[in-house]
């Protein structure tokens, strides 16, 4: 009776074992949320962001004919190249950041005229023939500005008839199937330091202009904004919440050393419940011929036999036609049969059964 009364004790004891392992489970994630958390908003607050912006805007001037009366064409539609005098341009292009840098910046504007051999009219990878470039704006070399904003605005004007007859010229010279077009582009590299934040982008504007029989259209360019943050080329933990860092930390760890010991305080009382649903099991199939004791025997002038498992010593029993007797300890129960001053006994240890498991 009293082992029935510690095997419920230790699973109540277990039970709340698992109480305390959800508990200190729960406490540490939120530890380590706020840890994390304290790293974060400190970063944050530290981080300065960029953005880069741009836009193309052109009109299309025509020589004067009967049918189209206008000077000026506007953008998105189709433009008959013979009457084409040229194409106004102009490239915006937008720096805008949280941090005053001395930026370095360059950039340049070229055409460039691809002839494509027309393997597949679906396809837009079929391979390049032949290209030409040509400087409209030469690298402008490295220029400085002490800012948090930089703005580049060019204007020009494009001899877009040249370009595509010189395209006609070559696709005439050697009659092959081709797709010609020309391709716009103002590449910017900007650089800023001032040895806390930094920036190093490259940023391209591009428009091309697609080149058919007696037309072009262009292709209106789909500019993005481009957002990011400047580089902290240090992190500076000095308004970092120390002592918070130091509260959580200790928490953390301390609810990590409980949960190993709950973790093996669980562990341990499985063993236990084992030991001793075994223990009940037995006394209970065999209650029979097992003799509960209050005190083991002397066995000072008894030969001792051990035998291996308790299926043995009840193999015995029967042999002998004896009962088996049972004096049970904090750590183990002894199962013996006294014989012609000989003692068998089988004994159980909590620490051997878990073993076995």
């Amino acid at each position: 009776m009293a082992n029935k009364k510690v095997t419920k004790k230790t699973v109540l004891n277990k039970k709340g074992l698992f109480f305390l392992l959800v508990l200190f489970s729960a406490f540490l994630l939120f530890c380590t949320f706020e840890l994390l958390n304290l790293f974060i908003e400190n970063k944050k607050a530290k981080e300065k962001s960029y953005s880069n912006t741009s836009s193309v805007i052109y009109s299309v001037n025509v020589d004067n004919n009967n049918f189209i009366r206008e000077p000026s064409l506007e953008s998105g539609r189709s433009y008959i190249t013979n009457i084409t005098k040229g194409v106004s341009m102009t490239f915006d292009y937008e720096y805008k950041a949280d941090e005053i840098l001395p930026l370095s910046y360059q950039y340049s504007i070229k055409a460039t005229l691809y002839g494509l051999y027309n393997e597949d009219p679906t396809s837009e990878t079929n391979p390049i023939l032949w290209n030409k470039e040509y400087i409209i704006k030469k690298d402008t070399g490295i220029l400085t500005k002490n800012g948090n904003s930089l703005s580049i605005v060019e204007t020009f004007n494009l001899d877009v008839k040249s370009y595509i007859t010189e395209l006609i010229k070559f696709v005439d010279y050697f009659q092959i199937p081709t797709i010609s077009y020309i391709k716009i582009e103002m590449p910017i590299t900007v650089y800023g330091d001032n040895g806390i934040y930094s920036v190093s982008k490259k940023y391209n504007i591009s428009l091309k202009i697609n080149v058919e029989d007696k037309v072009f259209f262009i292709e209106q360019p789909t500019l993005a904004p481009e957002n990011g943050y400047l580089t902290l080329a240090s992190t500076d933990l000095k308004d970092l919440d120390i002592v918070g860092v130091i509260i959580y930390l200790t928490s953390f760890m301390v609810s990590l050393i409980v949960i190993l010991i709950v973790i093996k305080k669980i562990l341990e009382y499985k063993e236990l419940i084992n030991y001793e649903e075994r223990l009940e099991k037995i006394k209970s199939n065999y209650s029979e011929i097992i003799v509960l004791t209050n005190s083991m025997i002397d066995t000072k002038k008894l030969k001792v036999i051990s035998i291996v498992s308790f299926e043995e010593i009840l193999n015995l029993a029967a042999n002998l036609s004896s009962p088996i007797m049972a004096y049970e300890d904090t750590k183990e129960t002894n199962f013996y049969i006294i014989k012609d001053e000989i003692i068998y006994s089988f004994v159980l240890r909590k620490k051997d059964y878990n073993k076995k498991k």
